[in-house]
Parts: C-alpha cells; sequence; structure tokens
C-alpha cells in the first residue's frame, strides 16, 4: 500500500507542518519502531535506526523553522523549547549556528532578549541565497558537509543546499522535536561548553584575520605555542578519540577498535614498544587554549631505515594554524602515506609556532634545556625525541652499520680513543679490523656554550666483545655486521674474506677482555670524565643490569653491575657529572626487552627523560661557585726585611 500525502505551500503554516509531520510520521513507521513514551532518550533512539549521522554542526533556519511566524510579517512566536534543545545540542558538543533571510539587528535583538545569542556561531543573517551562506559557515566551522545538518522549513531552501553541498544532511521542522532521541544526535559530554568555547575563539580570530592583508603575519601575531604531551595514559581516552573520530586533518586513517576498552589496549601496545615514540599535541594561543588537538605514533629508527607514522591526526579546530606542519617537521619529516583526501599538506613550511616574543607573549618561546648532545646506542633515539621541542638544539651519535662493523658509539672505549686520538700504530690496527677514521670521530666532550646537557649511555660495555692488541695495548669492540656472518643469506665471497681477515687478525693479534674487567675499563672511564667540558653536566646513563627472564623472573648481568659501579666511583665528586642508573627505572621487569636486556618499553624512556630533567634542573639552580680570591702579591725576603725599619 502507497502512502501519499500532499503538501500545499500556499496553505497555512500551521496545516503545512501538520502535513508534513503526518508525512514524516509514516516515513518512521517504516523505518524502525518507534520508542515508549517511557523510554529514555538515549534509549529510545538505541531503538530505532538514526536518521541522522554523527552531527556536530546544525545550521538554523529562524521563520517558521526555529520559531513559528515571520519576523518581517508581524512578528513572531518564541518557541522555548527549540532555545532549550540548543543548549542541551551545546551540552553535547554539537553546535549551533543560523542561516536565514532577515535582518540582522532584529534577529539579534530576540536572541539576546532570550539570552540565546552567544549558542551561535558564524551567524548569517541576510538576503543573500542560502547555499552559499550555508557553505560559508561549513567552511568557517572547518567541518565536512557530511557532519552537518541544515533545518530549513521550505523544501526549496533545502534542495538547493544539498545540491550546493553534496553529503550535508537536511531536515524539516517536524523532525527537530525527535532530534535528542536520534542517534546521530548522542555527542558527547561537554557540560562545560568546551567545544563551543572554542567554536567562539575561531570566530573571533576568523574576523581578525579578514582585517589582515597577510595571513602570515596574523599567525605569527597569534603567538601560536605548541606544545608535546609525551605521557599519553592520562590522555588515553582523547589519543583514541583523535585517531577514531577526525577525519579531514587524519593522515594515515589507521582506526582502533570500536570498542573503547579494546581500544586502549590496542593503543598502549603500539605506543608502547622500545622503537616507538608517542605523544599527544597540545596548542594555544593570544585568542585561548585548545587542548589536546592531536596526537601521534612513530615506529622504527634512523638506524633501520626512515621511521614511518603510524598515526598522525589532528582536530580541524587547528586548521590553518599549521600545527600539524610544525609537528611533522619537528619529527624529522618521517615516512608519512596519506590516506584518502586531507586538507593540509604537512610538508609546508611553518616560521610563526613557538617563537621567542615578549616575555609574557602566549607564544614566547621557554627552552627548558639549552644544546642537548646525546651519545650511546639506536635505542635513544627515542630518548632524543623527547629533548626535541624542549631544548635549543640535540645533536646525536648512535651506533650506526658501517660495511664491516657497527659502529659501537656506546661504547666507552671507542669515546675514550676518539677524545685523545690514535697513533699511526693504532689508526693501523683500526683498518686492517675494517674501521674507518669516522670510528674515532667524536663532538660529544667538544667545548660547548654554558649550560649544555651531554647524555652519554656506555650500554655497549658489558654486552660487547672487546679486544686488546698483544704488543700496543690498543683496545676496541668488535661488533660485525649480521652480512658478513657465514650463515647470512646475503653474504657474498667478498664478505667471507672481509670477516676471514677481521678474526684471522682478532686471532693472531688480540686477546679478548672478560666481560666486567674493571681494570681495563677504569682509565677509560677516567679519560671521559676529565674530558668534560667547563659549564656542562654530563649525565651518564648506567645501563640496566636487570635480565628479563620471562614470566615474571628476572636475573643480574654481574658484569654490567661491575662496571657500572666502577664508573660510578671514578666520577665521585665531580659537580659536572650526574649518573642514572636505568635499572632503578624499570618498575616492572616485563618493561624490559626479553631477547636484549638494553631495550625497554617506551614508558621507561619516559622515566629517563624526566629524570635527566630533573638532574639538569637542580644543577642550574645551583649558586655558581664563588671566584677564587686573586693571589696576594709576591714580596721578596729582601723587601720583607726592609719593611720592618719603615
Amino acid at each position: 500500500m502507497r502512502h501519499q500525502t500532499r503538501c500545499d505551500i500556499r496553505a497555512p503554516a500551521s496545516r503545512r507542518r501538520q502535513t508534513k509531520h503526518t508525512a514524516t510520521s509514516l516515513i518512521r513507521l517504516f523505518v524502525a519502531p518507534s520508542a515508549s513514551a517511557h523510554d529514555e532518550p538515549q534509549q529510545a533512539g538505541a531503538r530505532w535506526r538514526s536518521m541522522f549521522q554523527d552531527v556536530r554542526l546544525v545550521i538554523w533556519d529562524l521563520d517558521e523553522t526555529f520559531w513559528d511566524g515571520t519576523l518581517t510579517e508581524g512578528g513572531i512566536a518564541w518557541r522555548e523549547d527549540h532555545a532549550a534543545l540548543v543548549k542541551t545540542l551545546a551540552e553535547r558538543g554539537i553546535i549551533s549556528s543560523i542561516c536565514s533571510r532577515n535582518d540582522m539587528e532584529p534577529v539579534r535583538d530576540i536572541m539576546r532578549k532570550h539570552e540565546l545569542w552567544d549558542y551561535f556561531v558564524f551567524p548569517s543573517v541576510d538576503w543573500r541565497p542560502k547555499p552559499e551562506r550555508v557553505a560559508e559557515i561549513v567552511e568557517a566551522a572547518q567541518l565536512r558537509p557530511a557532519t552537518v545538518l541544515f533545518v530549513d522549513d521550505h523544501p526549496g531552501n533545502r534542495a538547493a543546499v544539498a545540491d550546493a553541498l553534496p553529503g550535508i544532511q537536511v531536515a524539516d521542522e517536524t523532525m527537530i522535536a525527535d532530534f535528542l532521541a536520534d542517534p546521530g544526535f548522542r555527542g558527547k559530554d561537554d557540560r562545560a561548553l568546551t567545544r563551543l568555547n572554542q567554536y567562539r575563539l575561531l570566530e573571533q580570530k576568523q574576523h581578525e584575520m579578514r582585517q589582515t592583508v597577510d595571513s602570515r603575519d596574523f599567525l605569527r601575531r597569534s603567538h601560536i605555542r605548541v606544545t608535546l604531551v609525551h605521557d599519553i595514559e592520562p590522555y588515553i581516552d582523547r589519543a583514541v578519540e583523535l585517531v577514531n573520530r577526525t577525519n579531514q586533518l587524519n593522515f594515515t586513517k589507521e582506526r582502533l577498535p570500536d570498542d573503547a576498552a579494546a581500544a586502549r589496549t590496542a593503543l598502549r601496545e603500539q605506543a608502547g614498544r622500545y622503537y616507538a615514540r608517542a605523544g599527544l599535541v597540545s596548542a594555544q594561543d593570544r585568542y585561548g587554549d585548545y587542548g589536546l588537538v592531536g596526537f601521534f605514533l612513530l615506529e622504527g629508527l634512523v638506524t633501520w631505515g626512515q621511521p614511518r607514522l603510524r598515526h598522525f591526526c589532528f582536530s580541524c579546530r587547528t586548521l590553518g594554524m599549521g600545527v600539524e606542519q610544525w609537528v611533522y617537521e619537528l619529527l624529522g619529516r618521517p615516512q608519512l602515506h596519506v590516506v584518502g583526501d586531507v586538507l593540509s599538506d604537512p610538508g609546508s613550511p611553518v616560521d610563526w609556532i613557538n617563537q621567542p616574543g615578549e616575555a609574557d607573549a602566549p607564544g614566547a618561546a621557554e627552552r627548558r634545556f639549552g644544546q642537548v648532545r646525546i651519545r650511546g646506542g639506536c635505542e635513544l633515539e627515542v630518548l632524543e625525541h623527547f629533548f626535541r621541542a624542549e631544548a635549543e638544539s640535540v645533536a646525536m651519535e648512535v651506533v650506526t652499520p658501517e660495511p664491516a662493523l657497527y659502529l659501537h658509539r656506546n661504547h666507552s672505549m671507542m669515546l675514550s680513543y676518539a677524545l685523545k686520538g690514535l697513533s699511526e700504530g693504532e689508526r693501523d690496527l683500526a683498518h686492517r679490523l675494517g674501521m674507518t677514521d669516522d670510528f674515532y670521530q667524536s663532538r660529544t666532550l667538544a667545548p660547548c656554550p654554558p649550560g649544555t646537557l651531554i647524555v652519554f649511555s656506555p650500554a655497549a660495555d658489558a654486552a660487547l666483545a672487546a679486544y686488546r692488541h698483544r704488543q700496543s695495548g690498543f683496545s676496541c669492540p668488535i661488533g660485525l655486521r649480521d652480512v658478513l656472518q657465514p650463515d647470512h643469506p646475503n653474504r657474498t665471497p667478498e664478505r667471507a674474506a672481509l670477516h676471514a681477515s677481521i678474526t684471522g687478525l682478532l686471532a693472531a693479534e688480540f686477546d679478548q677482555i672478560p666481560f666486567g674487567d674493571v681494570e681495563a675499563f677504569r682509565p677509560h672511564y677516567e679519560a671521559i670524565l676529565d674530558a668534560v667540558p667547563k659549564g656542562a653536566l654530563l649525565v651518564v646513563i648506567l645501563p640496566n643490569h636487570r635480565l628479563n627472564l620471562g614470566n615474571g623472573q628476572e636475573t643480574e648481568v654481574a658484569p654490567q653491575r661491575a662496571l657500572n659501579d666502577a664508573f660510578r666511583a671514578a666520577g665521585a665528586g665531580r659537580a659536572n657529572v650526574v649518573f642514572i642508573e636505568a635499572g632503578a627505572l624499570i618498575r616492572d621487569i616485563a618493561e624490559v626487552n626479553a631477547d636484549i636486556y638494553l631495550h625497554f618499553d617506551r614508558a621507561v624512556y619516559l622515566r629517563l627523560y624526566e629524570a635527566i630533567g630533573m638532574c639538569y634542573g637542580e644543577w642550574r639552580a645551583r649558586p655558581a661557585p664563588e671566584p677564587a680570591p686573586p693571589p696576594a702579591p709576591r714580596v721578596s725576603p729582601l723587601a720583607r726585611l726592609l719593611s720592618v725599619f719603615r
């Protein structure tokens, strides 16, 4: 049976509404069963199929829609239920705007009289065609049309807007009563009206931007300040929300499970790995604080190749501010596979964020550290990541693969010999072992400005075999590349010959130094400590000595413990040296990689960064030592004798 209902546009408004309400009711009858009058709104909405999808902005027509009657034709009847609806939607994070054919002043006066004007953003009240004005509102709100609902009693207006903005949702005035029960209006709890206030800020910014000829100059004057929040656990739900709900500035669109608990578990697992770098992005400017507006998860180390962004997503509330471009540059422009359409090019240059300015300017850059130099294993790339946004500059010297050997910059002998330089005989031995001159070059302990932070991790001291030349005493660690090993599938005859040459030389002229041989390492520790530049702080990360046996069991790596004690003893009494024991920062042995005891979950590196920051802050806060008094003038014995008779 086909139901037909005529809607005579010449009929009185009350009759037209009644007719359309009948038509809408018949449509709903076939869409899904109606809810009981006793059902709660959310429960009722869950029982019938949603008429709308994830509405974030409602654009209201006024005459015969938001209120009864026509303002220019004898006045209107205020609808308190619709006013209450706008407020309730705002408390769900759903924003309202206006697109009405009227004069602005009387509309504003009516809304202010009922204390509702401040609940609308980007109001468009004039006599231009509605499609172009609705498009302007959607663009100003930085939303996709699919998340916007246009409400108008006139079918011609609805059709014109729908044609001009493909994907936009439309509704007539008879559907308004069911908005709150519809799952598409579920929104989220925002009784603090945070989202509304953020849109008010956006509205103010756009108004001032229109008065500015140079948009880049406007952005510089906005004093945009971006900070990274590395401890994501307290804000895990916000991170999940950004990954799953953002679209226009979600560059990878790799989603998490819909179930909240499963999503949190999945994200914790992804972000917890030792090669992962993750963070939330906070933004503010002179207009206000935008809160946590972005999230990124970077996987992989430079030593392995180019790291990859698994998640890189931002809220549209900062669209046009350059936040995503600034973060992408800060991360070193890693590999980013963009999925679907996005509204921004992350590779665009940005020079207006976190710039130095007046001391009280919201965007004034406040660096926690001066220059930072880091030397150690490749896993310290995770540590280096934390310093990037907080230091004037960061320089890294980490393990790298060379043709024959790994250049183990995380070994104390390598740094010690780099400080003193090699003799001709030692250089010849190094070359015969497959080392280039780069193996013994370092700027880690070179002269530096006051306040420089130097971080050194001798993680390979107890983990890598070291050898001493029987005749000269030259000592060095040897870490052969995997491709040289006999069982490697990519081993070539040239690599086999190189392997035979190096191992043959070691067997013929070198002795292996026992693991944990304190006496063999003591002079190298002292040489490193003696070379700390004036005005710098050296933080030595004493490598982890706890071995993860699995199932919550652990044991001690005795050679590592012995070398840690020796290094600490060599540094006793030195005001510009601090030791941080990595093993003391491990709260659960499961945080230690089961395969390599020197690698940890990301959380341990974050604790390490915080510990370094605390030590650095305490060191900088120490009063400067008073200068020594000038030496007394030297008086000769004869002058002293003559002074007696004066």
